[in-house]
């Protein structure tokens, strides 16, 4: 495990509402066990964000276009309604099974106001479909480690240093996980 203190938690949410805005509606369609999720409910949480919960989320069922087109327009409507912009944090295979459902996955992914692929490299094909598509995707590098993605398009967020030592990638900014001892 890793040990994500509340001050780097509000400082990821802190650092991508200033990226990204804070008045949203979000759609969780990734496991909130894991750092996309979490970062999700933390944001939502952060800026009084209201979220919808696609039925993926918590393994009972299978990532479905056709499920997560309910709940996009279920979240179209609020957002509607309060004027919210409606994001979405998806992994490349989510959005491949959207993009290959056809009509159903893509006019889900057209109805937000930014979608965000991480938790692997997203393939360069990918991309260019979405963007002729008219899909506004933003691409996120990060880690657990980092509070999640404290790259988006390749810039950093405020207050995170990025740079290459020797070969490896070096992150420091108030999103770092803590340090933990442990004796033997």
């Amino acid at each position: 495990g890793v040990l994500l203190s509340q001050p780097a938690l509000l400082a990821s949410a802190t650092a991508f509402g200033n990226r990204f805005g804070t008045n949203n509606r979000w759609v969780v369609s990734v496991p909130a066990h894991r750092i996309a999720g979490i970062m999700v409910l933390v944001r939502s949480w952060f800026h009084n964000s209201p979220f919808e919960i696609d039925p993926s989320v918590g393994g009972a069922r299978t990532f479905q276009a056709a499920a997560f087109a309910a709940t996009t327009m279920r979240a179209v409507r609020e957002s509607n309604g309060d004027g919210r912009s409606l994001m979405v944090s998806l992994v490349p295979t989510q959005i491949a099974r959207l993009l290959e459902s056809g009509s159903v996955g893509i006019e889900a992914l057209q109805s937000y106001d930014l979608v965000l692929s991480g938790a692997a490299a997203t393939p360069q094909p990918m991309l260019n479909k979405m963007r002729e598509l008219g899909i506004k995707v933003s691409v996120s590098y990060g880690m657990t480690e980092t509070c999640g993605g404290c790259v988006y398009d390749g810039e950093v967020l405020d207050g995170v240093e990025v740079e290459i030592r020797n070969g490896k990638i070096a992150i420091r900014g108030p999103i770092l996980a803590s340090s933990v001892s442990l004796d033997a």
